[in-house]
């Protein structure tokens, strides 16, 4: 006697194993029970866990939008959540991770367009900084000290790179600059969005051997970077029209330099201490 062929009437959409656990879960209404069950905890896991993500960050809310103003998270790689309570996180405040020497690297998201002053100051166990595309401004002292970061990636979104108060004397030089001071900094690029070097952005940045300048920028200021020892070459952009007092001073290991011929001022001291040529 021949017998109808199950396969006949089968949902061509479904996989075999598809057919296979839901012929399990409708011939076992307990399974079938089990397996829907499973998957709330999961979800509430889900939430829970991003709940306890963003308890990790203070912050204020305006107009909708919300600022990052501490952090109480264990440290280590932290990753600055694009939204908190369903709310874009737009901002990273001043100090708001300052002197936090347990962070090892942080992923700023796209979302955030303005880094505060010292908002990284001093973090001293911080290697690793990925700037998110929509920043726009960085504020004084951003990074400075943070004398474990090796690298940093200027992306074109930047226009403003805080920089402050540098001085230079005999004795040595101070700076309220951005990256100020991190002395472990190997490598800079800087994007296409920037037209100042801010007054001592760079100084102090003792290892900082490969410089990358973005077509934009029009201006290097003040101690931009002043005692950046390891630099043996640089190359100056053509749209740079003007270089600041102290700009390459105590850049002991400069051996090579080419400006181009549209650069209309040079201040005092710019190449002060550098190898002779």
């Amino acid at each position: 006697m021949k017998t109808k062929d199950s396969r006949a009437n089968a949902d061509p959409s479904q996989t075999p194993g598809s057919r296979h656990a839901a012929v399990a879960a409708n011939a076992y209404p307990p399974l079938k029970s089990c397996l829907s069950a499973r998957l709330v905890p999961l979800a509430v896991l889900f939430l829970a866990l991003t709940a306890m993500v963003q308890a990790q960050f203070n912050y204020t809310t305006s107009g909708g939008k919300i600022t990052i103003t501490g952090y109480t998270g264990p440290g280590g790689d932290v990753v600055i959540p694009d939204t908190i309570a369903g709310r874009a996180v737009i901002g990273i405040g001043d100090r708001a991770f300052g002197w936090n020497r347990s962070l090892t690297s942080v992923t700023i998201p796209d979302s955030v367009t303005s880094i505060g002053g010292g908002a990284f100051w001093d973090c001293t166990s911080l290697t690793s900084v990925t700037v998110g595309h929509g920043v726009v401004r960085i504020g004084d002292y951003a990074f400075s000290a943070c004398t474990g970061l090796t690298s940093i990636v200027i992306p074109d979104s930047v226009t403003v790179i805080g920089g402050m108060d540098f001085w230079w004397s005999e004795f040595g030089s101070s700076s309220n600059g951005a990256f100020a001071f991190c002395t472990n900094l190997l490598s800079v690029t800087i994007g296409n969005g920037l037209t100042t070097i801010g007054e001592g952005v760079f100084t102090g940045c003792s290892k900082l051997s490969s410089l990358v300048l973005g077509s934009s920028v029009t201006r290097i200021a003040k101690g931009g970077f002043s005692g950046c020892t390891s630099l043996a070459s640089v190359v100056v952009p053509d749209s740079v029209i003007s270089l600041g007092e102290d700009a390459f001073s105590d850049c002991t290991g400069l051996t090579s330099i080419t400006i181009p011929d549209i650069v209309t001022s040079i201040g005092d001291g710019a190449f002060w201490g550098c190898a002779p040529a």
